[in-house]
């Protein structure tokens, strides 16, 4: 296993233990639909306010963290396979044979090394 392989593994880990989610039993309530005559007559309440902002400061720093650690993830993986890509490209090839360069004029019908070749008769008077 390479350290790019286990650093995505740790990060994967840590994705799944996030603090602050939501249960079960932290449904929110619904809240009956206010009609016109009660409008006007809702207060806000303060500490319910400072409570959401609060909530929505925190999924915001999540988020911006998540986006962070991904982005340096991305990052170590792209720097390990460069590093990777260079020594592999510095490493000298293997020796390549050169070849026959009149491979062209060579036909593909070899006699069998097994085969005598008779040559044929010339005149009557060979033998």
């Amino acid at each position: 296993m390479t350290a790019a392989q286990r650093c995505f593994i740790v990060f994967i880990c840590g994705l799944s233990v996030v603090p602050g989610s939501l249960s079960a039993q932290d449904k929110p309530t619904t809240v009956p639909a206010d009609t016109p005559a009660t409008q006007g007559l809702r207060e806000v309440d303060p500490a319910n306010l400072e409570e959401k902002r609060q909530l929505t400061f925190t999924v915001g720093v999540m988020v911006l963290l998540g986006i962070t650690i991904t982005g340096l993830g991305l990052l170590l993986v792209v720097i390990l396979w460069g590093h990777r890509v260079r020594r592999k490209s510095r490493a000298p090839l293997p020796e390549a044979s050169r070849g026959d360069d009149l491979f062209y004029l060579k036909t593909g019908n070899k006699p069998q090394p097994d085969t005598t070749v008779i040559p044929p008769k010339q005149s009557p008077n060979d033998e």
